[in-house]
């Protein structure tokens, strides 16, 4: 016989708070920098160095913000599926359950005289 499984989904549900606060936190990063960013506009100019400055700075910064952006959605993800663990797992309790209270108990076994 396999070992049982116990699942506390009140501790699982004990980390979507923190999940959500890393996710929000990177989210309000990412917002501010881009923010900040777009108010600035090209302030390295149009001149030869300032070209060069804009060679080397917007593919980067292009790529950092893909991946703020991803990691923000991976961090939902992750929450989304925290919660939709916990809830199947606390569905298949609560549906095992209600199956065992509608067994009847047996008489037990019938004996022959």
């Amino acid at each position: 016989m396999a070992d049982p499984l116990h699942v506390d989904t009140d501790k699982i549900n004990l980390a979507l708070p923190g999940v959500q606060h890393v996710e929000n936190s990177l989210q309000a990063v990412w917002s501010d920098l881009a923010d900040t960013l777009d108010s600035l506009g090209a302030c390295w100019g149009g001149d030869e160095t300032g070209q060069r400055f804009a060679e080397q700075y917007l593919a980067p910064t292009k790529e950092m913000f893909a991946g703020m952006r991803d990691t923000t959605t991976a961090l939902g993800s992750m929450r989304d599926g925290i919660v939709t663990m916990s809830n199947g797992f606390h569905q298949t309790e609560t549906s095992a359950i209600e199956t065992a209270s509608a067994l009847k108990p047996s008489a037990g076994p019938t004996r022959k005289p």
